[in-house]
């Protein structure tokens, strides 16, 4: 591992900052662009239902209590529609990571919600090939040990960004994304990890909070103002994120 050159890059202060400003001034259209979390929610929580559906079936042929045939026509349209949701949970939500990192990656004002989606639906499957496969790497790593895993993945984790700002195929995108790192890993390490731990202590201290005024009840709280600080607070974290490879492609 080679040492970082933490001078060479944004301070954490000034990368929070500038992604703060495009977050507020954007936040309408980002909120839109949010919204389609909901539909994402409500498809995989459809799909939740039939997986355990499935397995009630499975359970109910182990123990002889319906007959083989019936069973298994039910256990496969189960298993079927339950896999179509779930695929098409998987796909709205790339939609949306897709067109909120290319509208930021473009530092777009001005695109309508139409537009943004039209954007993601075009470079989703770029995006999303190049996040598995750096993902597919990273596990076969983490199997060796922790540690390579941790490096490997963080030397991978701009190939989605890449591959939407250069067009490039994975492999390429997977090559620059460890080029941007070369040299700076601790650096871009913790202005990765530092909003990450914020964002869970302050929102675990806030659950904490409004649980003690709500009589301690603490399980839907947490839940509540979890889901609500990501719904808010992704779409920050994302231009975060775009704002820390923006200034190692200006740094390198």
């Amino acid at each position: 591992m080679m040492i970082s050159k933490t001078k060479s890059l944004i301070s954490f202060q000034d990368l929070f900052a500038q992604a703060w400003k495009y977050y507020w001034q954007n936040f309408n259209r980002l909120m839109q662009l949010m919204l389609i979390a909901i539909p994402v929610g409500i498809l995989g929580m459809i799909a939740v239902v039939g997986f355990i559906s499935w397995d009630r079936v499975i359970s109910l042929v182990l123990t002889n209590t319906v007959s083989i045939p019936m069973i298994g026509i039910a256990g496969s349209l189960i298993m079927i529609v339950s896999l179509m949701f779930l695929s098409s949970a998987i796909i709205l939500g790339l939609v949306m990571k897709t067109a909120i990192f290319s509208m930021v990656l473009k530092k777009d004002s001005k695109s309508s919600f139409k537009q943004l989606w039209k954007l993601g639906r075009e470079k989703y499957e770029a995006y999303f090939k190049a996040v598995f496969i750096a993902d597919f790497f990273t596990l076969l790593w983490s199997l060796l040990l922790i540690i390579p895993g941790i490096i490997k993945g963080l030397q991978y984790s701009f190939a989605g960004l890449v591959a939407l700002d250069k067009k490039t195929q994975s492999r390429d995108a997977f090559k620059e994304s460890r080029r941007l790192i070369t040299g700076r890993w601790w650096g871009v390490f913790w202005r990765l990890v530092l909003p990450t731990i914020l964002f869970s202590v302050g929102t675990s201290v806030l659950a904490v909070i409004m649980g003690a005024q709500l009589g301690n009840k603490m399980d839907p709280t947490y839940g509540i103002v979890n889901s609500t600080a990501i719904f808010f607070l992704t779409p920050l974290f994302m231009a975060y994120i775009v704002e820390l490879y923006l200034s190692l492609k200006k740094t390198r």
